[in-house]
């Protein structure tokens, strides 16, 4: 007898009003680039999600390349996506420590291009809706985005200019992340006013 494995489903965030705390597959965005100093074009429209593989190669963030249908991941690579954490940061709005394995996702050098890394340190990184789609995070005077060159890579530049779009989320859920239910509080006892003779009878 041969079992059906159901395919896993994951939702595509790519905007901060459906952004939380949570567990996410993180990924540059590009169909195609045109590089005009030798004439050629780069056609990625079969495979336009880059996911992070988890791992830094020269400052940038190394990829796979991913389709995306009906809500399944679908990639030919033999590197696979890592999962990312996102941890909020007490009261700042769309702030966020970006978590892959046990190190947190900083810049090396504040306002310059390509010195990401992976610390034991949090750094925040701050999430907003990015012009040309996706979500750009900053931090250290950089922002974090789909690369505006002939790359799938994902990668921070000191201007959010040079980046062809933000960065998009997956997520393996019904949509939105849950957060997890606050525990209902203890019931307060009833005082009640009774005689001696009414508690000694009371079971």
């Amino acid at each position: 007898k041969i079992e059906e494995v159901e395919e896993s489903k994951y939702n595509k965030i790519s905007t901060i009003d459906k952004l939380t705390a949570g567990q996410y597959y993180m990924a540059a965005y590009l169909t195609s680039y045109e590089d005009t100093s030798n004439n050629t074009t780069h056609d990625w429209t079969a495979t336009p999600y880059h996911l992070w593989t988890g791992a830094i190669n020269s400052g940038d963030l190394d990829t796979a390349d991913y389709s995306y249908n009906e809500g399944v991941l679908t990639t030919a690579s033999t590197t696979l996506a890592a999962l990312v954490t996102l941890e909020a940061v007490s009261d700042k709005t769309n702030t966020y420590y970006i978590k892959c394995g046990n190190q947190y996702l900083y810049s090396t050098a504040s306002a310059t291009n390509r010195k990401l890394a992976l610390s034991a340190n949090k750094v925040e990184w701050v999430a907003k809706n990015n012009t040309n789609g996706g979500i750009t995070l900053s931090s250290n005077s950089v922002y974090l985005g789909s690369a505006g060159a002939a790359s799938r890579l994902l990668r921070s530049y000191k201007n959010e200019s040079t980046l062809k779009a933000g960065v998009y989320f997956f997520a393996a859920t019904d949509g939105e992340v849950t957060p997890e239910p606050e525990p209902e509080p203890e019931p307060t006892p009833e005082v009640k006013v009774a005689t001696v003779a009414e508690f000694l009878a009371a079971a």
